[in-house]
């Protein structure tokens, strides 16, 4: 799992696991388990695990929620879910550097496209599910 950063933590409201059978939950939603709720501190992006650079997806969490992103660049197709790619103001590309903000939106080049928003539920045994072939509008949360 990612590492919490205590410093953002400490500034953060503290995360509450919702835990088995929590209100809203999916018994069995497809995609990939990608942890808990509380393994990702707010107001930052951060990698979720992978085995698979083709399935690698980003977790972030900000005062509405959680939500993924494809952690794919859009220019070359570079993994971004890697310790390197994580930066204070977001991502950088290790590849070709193109950086984007804790949103996936592009701040500069030379990727031209936001990263892809992909859907995000929460299982009903407490574990987090990103569905990488489902994109969802970037304004949707997980409220957990």
């Amino acid at each position: 799992m990612p590492a919490r950063d205590a410093t953002i933590d400490a500034f953060a409201p503290p995360c509450t696991d919702p835990g088995a059978g929590a209100p809203g939950c999916i018994v069995d939603p497809a995609g990939l388990v990608v942890g808990r709720s509380c393994d990702y501190a707010a107001y930052r992006i951060h990698p979720a695990p992978w085995s698979d650079p083709k399935v690698a997806a980003l977790i972030g969490r900000d005062a509405g929620g959680l939500y993924a992103r494809s952690a794919i660049c859009t220019h070359r197709n570079c993994v971004l879910a890697v310790p390197k790619a994580v930066i204070s103001s977001g991502l950088v590309c290790p590849c070709h550097y193109s950086t984007f903000d804790h949103y996936g939106r592009v701040l500069s080049g030379p990727a031209q496209f936001d990263l892809p928003s992909v859907a995000l539920a929460l299982r009903c045994d407490g574990q987090l599910v990103v569905d990488l072939k489902t994109t969802v509008d970037p304004s949707l949360r997980l409220d957990v």
